[in-house]
């Protein structure tokens, strides 16, 4: 008997902890960055080439974001126009890739697009070679612009004091799982709101936290030495003009460090608490590269 109730009892503590990792998972859901990003295809060209032989650069584009996606896609070789082959000026093309779309069990498929260079029907080729010309390296590097909206709904008070009362806090914590925004290469993952009074007029101060995806970069403006984003902060129903700190005209985004932003609330009656909607618009342009070397095979010269 006493066997069989420590058994229960296993099971019963056994039942409450995997209940509790459900919630706690439950509670961490969230959206996680996605990127526009691509990668050479294979024999695209092949990893060998000899003289005047004739290739095409291709790119698998895939789109990881839930919206129609347009980019520019740029490839420079690091050759001597001598040789003739990839230009070191560069050949671009601006294109667009259809967006993601949902699979069995909620998983995301990218949609894909194959771009050649310099087209479909031509091609390149490096002439002039000798056996001190060992290699060439190509880089490809795509860039696109962003414009995403994160919101959430936020408890407003005029006076803190009154947050003892009813289930308003003037402070909170709201995580990624709350927030409704979609996949892009920067997400919320966390906003620190902190409502309070100073000399008869309440203030609002925000912290907000943004994850980035792993692969790919903010395009950094010439001369600068920071990733600038615009950051458009609002509340639907409530006047507040929110002023966010800023260098060179522009929010400093870096990696685990919050945007801070602060707005003064503007009431028509006390005393007020209501609930409202904090929306944060981010602006921002993106880019991919990536680079692959090729070698030249120069039998031909030793054979002569």
């Amino acid at each position: 008997m006493v066997e069989k109730i420590g058994v229960i009892f296993f099971l019963v503590i056994g039942l409450l902890v995997i209940s509790s990792c459900d919630q706690s998972s439950q509670e961490g859901l969230g959206v996680s960055p996605k990127v526009l990003d691509f990668e050479f295809l294979e024999d695209y060209p092949q990893e060998d080439l000899s003289e005047d032989e004739e290739f095409k650069v291709g790119l698998k584009v895939f789109n990881e974001l839930p919206v129609k996606a347009e980019f520019d896609l740029c490839i420079k070789g690091d050759r001597s126009a001598y040789y003739g082959g990839v230009p070191v000026a560069e050949d671009c093309i601006s294109e667009y890739v259809d967006e993601a779309y949902e699979g069995s069990g909620g998983t995301i498929i990218p949609s894909e697009k194959i771009v050649y260079f310099p087209s479909e029907m031509a091609t390149y080729s490096y002439h002039d070679l000798d056996d001190s010309v060992g290699d060439v390296s190509i880089r490809a590097e795509m860039t696109f612009s962003i414009n995403s909206l994160s919101s959430v709904d936020v408890c407003i008070l005029d006076n803190p004091n009154l947050q003892e009362d009813i289930d308003c806090d003037a402070d909170e914590i709201l995580g990624n799982s709350r927030i409704q925004q979609k996949a892009f290469p920067l997400v919320v993952s966390k906003i620190e709101k902190d409502i309070k009074r100073i000399a008869g007029s309440s203030k609002i101060d925000l912290k907000i936290y943004l994850d980035k995806a792993s692969t790919g970069g903010i395009i950094r403006e010439e001369d600068s030495q920071f990733d600038l984003i615009d950051v458009h902060v609002f509340l639907s129903g409530t006047p507040a003009e929110f002023v966010c700190k800023k260098r060179e005209g522009r929010v400093v985004f870096m990696e685990g460090d919050p945007i801070e932003c602060t707005a003064d609330l503007e009431f028509d009656e006390s005393p007020i608490i209501y609930k409202d909607n904090l929306n944060i618009n981010l602006g921002y342009k993106y880019k991919s590269v990536k680079s692959k070397k090729i070698v030249f095979n120069i039998d031909w010269w030793e054979d002569q």
